[in-house]
This record gives C-alpha cells, structure tokens and sequence, in this order.
C-alpha cells in the first residue's frame, strides 16, 4: 500500500514544472490586464475629452436659451409673430441642448464603467502578483529541498 502511494505523490521535478507552468500563466494574465488597463485608459481619455468638448457647446446653449427667454418676456403680445417665432427657437435650442446633455452623460458613464473595469483588473492584477510570489517562494523552497 505504501509503495502505491509513493508512486502517485508527483516528484519533485513534476511539482516544480507545474508550479512553474502556473507562474508563467499568471505572468501572463498579468501581462494581458496591464494592456487591457492601456487600452481602457485610452478610450476613457478620448470619452472625456469628448465630454468636455460637448459640455462647452451646452454651456452655450444655455446662454443663448437664457438670452431667448429674457427677449421673448419682453413681448407684450405673447401670441405675435415675432413671439411665437422666438418661442419656436427657444424650443429648438433646449431640443439641442437636451440632446447634447444626453450624449454628454452617456460618455461620462461610458469612462466611469471603464475605470471600474480598471480598478477590477488592477485588483486581480494584485491578486496574481501576490500568488505569483508564494509560487515563487515555493519554487525556491522545492529547489532547496532537492540540493
């Protein structure tokens, strides 16, 4: 019996290839998270600046609203032409400004969830690296053992 169970335990050699084989597979993992973090900051970079971009065309919207609303009180007669067309217009440029709102708050979401996926990958990154380091220390251990 004891001999079948000497026989089974893996050698030496077999435990060092394998944990040698699983550090080399969390090396790469590793490897793999930091390109996805690259390219992860990247399109959170681009998704701001487009935000950036678009909030300054709707802080103007909001003037040139504001500054519709002020000449369209001034009207005595609401229901005028000259009314109803500055009415028209304030409608038109708050459908912009709502649209434009809506694409800024979809790309600002859009960098929020990737830096989430960030901060996820850099946890799992850590992880790895700490189980990397046992493996390590177990590798030198094996090794001492068979000197």
């Amino acid at each position: 019996m004891l001999v079948i169970l000497s026989s089974c335990a893996p050698s030496t050699a077999e435990q060092l290839q394998q944990l040698q084989q699983t550090q080399n597979s969390l090396n790469s993992q590793a490897s793999s998270n930091l390109a996805k973090i690259d390219d992860l900051h990247t399109k959170i970079t681009k998704y701001r600046l487009e935000a950036d971009q678009l909030q300054k065309q709707s802080n103007s919207l909001a003037n040139d609203i504001a500054s519709i609303n002020k000449a369209y009180s001034n009207f005595k007669d609401p229901n005028s032409d000259s009314a109803i067309a500055v009415s028209k217009e304030q409608v038109q440029r708050t459908l912009q400004k709502v649209k434009i709102d809506e694409k800024i708050n979809q790309y600002r979401t859009l960098a929020n969830d990737y830096q989430a996926q960030i901060n996820d990958l850099k946890a799992i990154s850590q992880t790895q690296a700490n189980q990397a380091a046992k493996i390590s220390q177990q590798i030198s251990e094996l090794k001492s053992q068979v000197k």
